[in-house]
Order: structure tokens, then sequence, then C-alpha cells
């Protein structure tokens, strides 16, 4: 049997020679069979051709090149359901048939819910990013930082008394601005870790500068700092960063070429073996984080990529409650056992009575009969799914919102009014007008003087 496609090429089965045309001797060789055997020949004809019309419904939906290797795999799954080799009985051809036919109706059901050659859905990624995966000429994604954090200093207060620590939000920006003397802060927050973030109508530098009202404000022991943008080197050599071992030191060699470096954090691989390493950067600035992002850093006379440190590429479970997407530091559910998935022990896992290859083992997210920190946990290669993916669209630039600064907040001057001149008098009855003009050419003329009175400076 031969399949031939609308556009494809056919592909031969064991019945090829009964599939083409009949030429003149086949025809005599047929006519000369018995009547038995004649009979069975045509029932195999007709079930090659109910076949050929399955095959049929598939071809739009098979890629080029591969028509052949789906024919003959679909053949070979209709052997399997018994639907070859011929029944020579009426009952059992019009049971073939009815069989067919239902297939036929089952086949063209689904060719209808496929998908045609349409552009697929987004995932959440693609939308973040704002591109496809290896589609040219597409920007790379960007963070996003509101502009109100370029006026954000973070209070840091340890040791910090209960009174001062339970105060709300608006108790919090009227102690700030006493102990500065006028109203410069406008909203503050606490954070889960216990530090406070307050807003400042002017920049954050202006307020790091002289840090008196900091101790007046929040206690004697409080320190502030301006917010902090993280963004990770990548390709550092490992065996230098292990010789030098002092993260001080690598920020004095990185600050060489690269100006706004508070502070890092060196991440040397798992692998003994492994040759390269990262560091993790947290920037004074959002300017000082998109030049080191742009232009890269310099360790040793060597140039390093950079780009922003997302925290969506980094699988994190809780060491306190063994949950995945925080850590400990911050977490505030009951400690568990990562072993039994039961209250924490005295003396954490150690001292699990479940402990041990015959201990009954229990996770604390899929409820599986395996500890928490199982890699095979169903959860767990979920999570590392979902942080490979978000690698493949992360950002590789910060981008600064125009939000409207609280100093700069003026009123906006009212437009002229036009006048009829005396050699353009209004028609009668058209002051007052109000709707949607009807001469489109004069309201098109009207928005582009509109547009050069704006480019022209306006009322300057």
């Amino acid at each position: 049997m031969a399949f031939q496609g609308p556009t494809g090429s056919g592909v031969a089965t064991g019945a090829a020679s009964r599939g083409n045309a009949p030429n003149a001797q086949a025809t005599r060789t047929t006519s000369a069979l018995p009547a038995t055997a004649q009979q069975g020949l045509n029932e195999e004809e007709e079930e090659e051709g109910a076949i050929l019309e399955i095959l049929s419904l598939f071809t739009e939906y098979v890629i080029p090149g591969k028509r052949d290797e789906f024919a003959a795999t679909l053949l070979g799954v209709l052997d399997r359901l018994d639907l070859q080799p011929p029944i020579h009985s009426d009952a059992s051809s019009e049971t073939l048939r009815e069989e067919i036919q239902e297939l036929r109706s089952s086949i063209d059901e689904l060719s209808k819910a496929l998908p045609r050659a349409q552009p697929r859905n987004k995932t959440w990624a693609e939308v973040a990013g704002g591109g496809r995966r290896g589609s040219g000429g597409v920007e790379a994604p960007k963070i996003v930082v509101p502009e109100r954090r370029t006026r954000e200093v973070v209070i840091k207060a340890l040791g910090q008394s209960e009174d001062l620590a339970q105060r709300t939000s608006v108790e919090v920006v009227q102690a700030t601005n006493t102990a500065i003397g006028g109203s410069k802060a406008v909203a503050a927050r606490r954070l889960p870790s216990g530090d406070t973030i307050l807003t400042f109508v002017g920049k954050a530098e202006e307020y790091t500068k002289d840090t008196a009202w900091v101790q007046a404000a929040f206690g004697t022991t409080a320190q502030v700092r301006p917010r902090e943008f993280a963004v990770i080197a990548k390709g550092l050599p490992a065996q230098r960063l292990k010789a030098i071992h002092d993260p001080h030191q690598v920020v004095k060699e990185l600050e060489k070429q690269t100006a706004g470096i508070n502070r890092c954090k060196i991440q040397l691989p798992r692998s003994s073996t492994g040759r390269h390493a990262m560091v993790v950067l947290h920037m004074s600035s959002v300017i000082a984080a998109q030049e080191a992002c742009r232009r890269g850093v310099v360790f040793e006379a060597q140039y390093f990529d950079v780009e922003p440190y997302y925290a969506a590429t980094q699988v994190r479970r809780c060491y306190k409650c063994h949950k995945f997407g925080h850590i400990a530091r911050y977490c505030s559910n009951r400690a568990r056992c990562g072993c039994c998935s039961g209250v924490a022990h005295e003396g954490g896992e150690a001292n699990c009575p479940e402990k041990g290859e015959g201990g009954r083992k229990k996770c604390v997210n899929c409820r599986g009969d395996h500890p928490a920190w199982d890699r095979g946990c169903p959860v767990a290669t979920k999570e590392v799914k979902r942080a490979k993916e978000a690698y493949q669209y992360r950002p590789r630039q910060f981008d600064v919102t125009q939000g409207t600064r609280f100093e700069e907040s003026t009123p906006v001057p009212a437009l002229p009014r036009r006048t009829p001149s005396s050699s353009q008098p209004l028609p009668p009855g058209s002051q007052g007008r109000k709707g949607r003009p009807t001469d489109l050419s004069k309201a098109a003329r009207t928005t582009r003087s509109m547009a050069a009175f704006l480019a022209g400076g306006g009322l300057e």
C-alpha cells in the first residue's frame, strides 16, 4: 500500500502493488481469479482505501519531511488494532466499516482540537522578559526600579527597644521629621528582617551624611545606609578568590575600575574542581549598578561581565520550615524536621528517631517517603525547572521609572484662551460649542498647532 499525502511523497508497504492503478496484465490476472478470491481481494482494496483516508486526515499536521515516517508509524498502530489482515465475510466487513467510521470521527474531532500553525501563547517569563527565546532583535529585559527607591534609606537598629520597634509608620515619620527639623520624611515601612525603610522628598544621599537624626529617632545603636542595588559578576577565577578569601580585599581590587561598590559576597563553585566563581556586588546607587552592567568589572587586569542579581533564578529552601521560596532568616513559620516533617527536635535532624535507612521519612513539601532535601522530590524538581526558565529570561540591565518628586510638584499653568480676531470672525452660534469636531482636517491642524506650541517652549 502506498500513502500519498496532498503534497508529500508516498511510503510503500507490503501491498504497494495493489495500491497503484492496475495495468492491463493485472486486470486479466484479477479477472481469472475464483469468485471467493476475487471477493477477498476487493475487500482488501476497500480496506486499504479506508486506511488511506485515515492517513490523509493527518497530513495537515505532519512536519514536512516526516510524512513517510509518520505514515509507517500509523500503519503499525492500525496493525496492532487488528484492522489487518482483511476479513472475508460480509458481517465482519460491515463491522470493520463501522469501526473505521468511528475511528475517522474520533480523528476528525481530534484534528479540530489540535493547534494549527499559529503563534503559541507566551509564558509568564516571556511576558516579563518582553520577548521570546531566540527571537532576534528583541531588547533584553530590564529590572524596573521605581523612582522612589532613589529617595529611600535603610535604618538598621540592632537591639532596638520594644517601644520603638512597635511604632506605626505615622509615628516613625513624625519622629524622623522631629529629629531632622522639617517635613522631609514622607513614608516608612518595616521589613521582615526588622530594618526600617524611610522614603524622603529628596535624594537619599542628603540624609546619609549627617546621621545624628538617626540615633535621635531610632536609638543609639541605629545605623543608616542608602538602598543598595545588587549585581552579579560572573566567571571570576575561583582559585584566586579562594586565595584572597577576604571580601574587603576583593572590593578593594574591583574599586580600582568600578565605583560605588559597598560590599560583596563571594559564591564559590560547589565542586572542588570548579574553575569559575561569582561575586554578588551591592552597589550604592542605581546609576552605579547601571554603569557596572554596561561596562563590566575589572579583576586582576581581566574584564568580567556583570548583570542584575535576579532572585528568581535561585532555588531557595528554608532550613527552618523546609519550604521553598524563602530563607530561615525571614521565616515566620513553625520549625519543622526535614526528616520526618514533624515538629523540630532539639539538636536538629541528628536527633530525629526516623533518621537512618530504616526510618520512615516524610517530606514536608510533597508528603512523600523521603527527606525534605531529597533532589528527587517533585516539588524540588519543579522549583529547579522554574529557576532554569527564569534564568533564560533574566534581566540584563536596570531601568528607573520616571516618577514625580514632591519638591518638583508645581501647578500646571493654564493655556491661553484663543480670542476671535477682527480678520477672522466666528460664525454665529459657534461660540461655546462642545463635543467632537465634525471637520477632521481642522481638528488635525489644531492638534499640530498645539504640538508646535509645546515644542517651542510653551509659555516660557
